[in-house]
């Protein structure tokens, strides 16, 4: 039995009771993990297998999900190799539900000892050289950030960048204090904004660049938007591209899918999501090519697939409880600077207050889940990694069985999208 697989986080190799032991017997001591997800692929005879402990995806015949899910009810008929890549990929366990069920409330228990909020802080760069000094704001901001954060929390800072024009002197002041802060630097620019950014584009300044267009910013120049994107590809800066595409034309949907295909030639690991509030379909058509789009919401389940995908040695969990971010936004054109706290509360805008409110965080111990609200997750296969935007508050509900079934739905909504993706990868 052969099936496709795309790689995943790499499960841990698991011992043998006894090399002398027979396969039946054998057989007889493992179980399907606890934390199998399969989502079948539309049309087709194909499952999306998903490990939700070990980080592992792949793509497999339907035959293999129909023998996992009664795998020791009778005779198999995997192979010992089959049942072996199984075991390693984490989808057949030598450890009971009730054993497998520990190990997550162990990890969830470091988990929330360990998670704290996450800051962001997000620049506004304006159409032309800024109308005020902004010096001080960047200092007062960074200093902001550099207290809440500490050594412990993860700084990421954003640079929406949507015109074809960048103040040399302003980007890279905020790329030196993002530096000396051991920032993570994330560009989030226009297509017109591609070439501005250029100067810019070195490892040491970035790893990665988010594309940001829709109908109003795509270009319509499909040879230099895509030497653009090489050019990030070739200085070993890797751009993504996050297409809105409402309203868009027909010439314009043929133009993105232009300028990918271009792209995908010399790296074929390029990703496009696409993003769409329609609601009478998930697929858009353009010269015979089917292009899934998911919608806004559903992006975070696609990026946490992708990237167990593209990373596959990094386990990355995000419990149900995994708090929000502080984001601190700054408009460089007129200073004016937001707060939306990681609680969801309303968002502060008076600049006074939001230094209060920072000086107040840093005077608070982090709040962590209650045990017993991890213990009522634990028949949750998805606690650890759905990052369900639930605080530390129950599920809607409070059934955790529901909220599995909704982050099940939306895996199946993400996946014509994925593979949309991970098939052009295989093209190559």
């Amino acid at each position: 039995m052969v099936y496709p697989s795309y790689p995943g986080n790499q499960a841990s190799s698991r011992q043998l009771i006894q090399q002398f032991v027979s396969p039946d017997t054998l057989i007889a001591m493992i179980y399907p993990s606890f934390h199998i997800s399969h989502v079948q692929i539309p049309s087709l005879d194909q499952f999306l297998l998903f490990q939700t402990m070990r980080g592992a995806v792949d793509i497999v015949a339907g035959e293999v999900v129909r023998e996992l899910d009664h795998f020791g009810e009778f005779d198999s008929t995997l192979s010992e190799a089959e049942i072996e890549t199984l075991k390693r990929r984490g989808y057949l366990t030598e450890l009971s539900a009730r054993e497998e069920q520990e190990q997550a409330r162990t990890i969830l228990r470091v988990l929330s000892e360990k998670l704290q909020s996450p800051v962001e802080l997000v620049f506004r760069f304006p159409p032309s050289q800024p109308a005020v000094d902004v010096d001080d704001i960047i200092d007062t901001l960074f200093s902001l950030v550099n207290k809440i954060a500490g050594e412990q929390v993860s700084v990421l800072i954003r640079l929406e960048i949507a015109h074809p024009y960048i103040d040399a002197q302003l980007i890279s002041r905020i790329l030196d204090e993002a530096q000396a802060h051991n920032g993570v630097v994330l560009p989030q620019v226009t297509i017109p904004a591609l070439e501005a950014l250029t100067p810019w584009v070195k490892s040491e300044n970035f790893r990665q660049v988010l594309i940001i267009s829709d109908r109003e910013s795509l270009s319509l120049d499909i040879d230099s938007t895509a030497n653009s994107i090489i050019n990030f590809f070739n200085r070993q800066v890797h751009p993504a591209w996050k297409c809105h595409v409402n309203g868009m034309t027909s010439e314009q949907l043929e133009t993105m899918l232009s300028i990918f295909k271009r792209v995908r030639q010399i790296y074929p690991f390029f990703s496009l999501h696409l993003i769409s509030d329609r609601v009478d379909d998930d697929r858009l058509t353009v010269n015979g090519t089917s292009l899934p789009f998911i919608s806004q919401e559903n992006e975070t389940v696609l990026n946490a697939l992708w990237s167990l995908i593209r990373l596959p040695q990094r386990i990355n969990y995000k419990p149900f409880f995994a708090p929000g971010p502080h984001k601190l936004t700054c408009d460089l054109d007129t200073k004016q600077v937001t707060y939306e706290p990681a609680t969801g509360e309303d968002t502060i805008e008076c600049f006074e207050q939001i230094r209060a409110r920072f000086n107040d965080l840093t005077a608070q111990p982090p709040v962590k889940p209650e045990a017993a609200l991890i213990e009522n997750r634990l028949s949750c296969k998805y606690a650890l990694i759905c990052g369900s935007s639930c605080g530390i508050h129950e599920c809607p509900g409070g059934d955790e069985r529901q909220c599995a079934e909704v982050y099940e739905r939306r895996v199946q909504q993400v996946l014509p999208l994925l593979l949309f993706n991970l098939q052009k990868c295989s093209q190559q």
